[in-house]
């Protein structure tokens, strides 16, 4: 385990009940976006657990690590059909086959 990883253990080990709560009853095991919400709360308690209870109420139009970004205004990168998310750009539809070339 690096030292990095093992530093955000030991932080959350420090973090708010309600952040320590998601990992003790299964509803979150991501390390990084735990550690995330935990910085967050340090800085906007109130808007954290406003984030927390629309993410268990279903009510996100975004996924939980991006709402945490934006919370702390750190923008993500925005996926699109040009980019999708394996990083290689994507390739035309195969043309329909209408026998052999002439």
């Amino acid at each position: 385990m690096s030292n990095a990883r093992f530093s955000k253990y030991l932080a959350l080990a420090k973090a708010p009940p309600e952040i320590q709560d998601l990992s003790t009853r299964g509803e979150l095991q991501d390390v990084e976006l735990l550690y995330q919400l935990k910085k967050a709360h340090e800085t906007k308690p109130g808007a954290v657990d406003k984030l927390l209870e629309k993410w268990r109420n279903k009510e996100l139009t975004t996924s939980l690590s991006r709402a945490v970004a934006q919370l702390m205004d750190r923008p993500q990168p925005e996926r699109t059909a040009s980019s999708p998310s394996s990083g290689s750009p994507r390739r035309p539809p195969p043309r329909p086959c209408n026998g052999p070339r002439p």
